[in-house]
């Protein structure tokens, strides 16, 4: 399931207030210099999560692809000439085959964050700003959200490649040479594994991606 930045954005209100009540009783300046090394980490993971959610270019321009070699393998899977098929898929699909959403919810990153008790993130006081951030859980959610896109990235690309791995250019040029076959897929079954069983569609209208759509599997 797709996470809304707004449940994510509510998960960090919460820790912040977790945080103004758990350093209510403290001395100054401890009060204001733990306060304020927190709110900087959660200020940090909120301009990743916003950029993450905002980086749209290679989200759009992969899940084209995905789409297209699904497509491809879709209509030439059933198509026979001369009485040769397309050679079908081997081994173990990779990430994101019967779901794309599994390769467009932040690495999974954001649900984890969301799940982990507000709690957790306050890791104690301090009377002067602790030099390094590395110890801190707010700072492995920040490195792990940065990191996410290229990562899903990687997987994306990994999906794209498993696909084509099948004869297809060999196919084609069967096709085209004998100029004659027969196909034995509905192209309407194809858009509807790829678009909503495969949940294309959901990540398209979650993101706003400039990606097409079937009309007749808009609305």
């Amino acid at each position: 399931m797709l996470l809304a930045k707004e449940i994510v954005f509510a998960k960090l209100a919460s820790i912040s207030g977790h945080i103004i009540s758990a350093t209510s009783d403290l001395p100054e300046p401890n009060k204001t210099v733990t306060r304020t090394f927190y709110e900087d980490l959660l200020t940090d993971l909120r301009q990743e999560i916003n950029a993450y959610y905002s980086d749209l270019t290679e989200k759009t321009n992969m899940l084209r692809v995905i789409i297209m070699a699904l497509q491809q393998y879709g209509l030439l899977s059933g198509f026979v000439s001369d009485g040769v098929a397309l050679r079908n898929l081997t081994g173990t699909p990779p990430v994101g085959y019967t779901d794309l959403t599994a390769l467009y919810d932040c690495n999974g990153v954001l649900h984890n964050f969301v799940s982990t008790p507000d709690s957790t993130f306050y890791q104690g006081s301090f009377a002067v700003t602790p030099p390094d951030t590395d110890n801190f859980i707010l700072k492995t959610f920040i490195d792990d959200v940065a990191a996410a896109e290229k990562i899903e990235q990687t997987k994306r690309q990994a999906l794209n490649a498993w696909i084509n791995s099948t004869n297809i250019y060999n196919a084609f040029m069967l096709i085209f040479e004998q100029a004659q076959g027969s196909a034995g897929a509905s192209v309407r079954d194809i858009a509807a594994s790829i678009y909503i069983e495969r949940h294309a569609k959901d990540v398209i209208d979650f993101y706003g991606l400039d990606v097409y759509v079937p009309t007749y599997l808009r609305s």
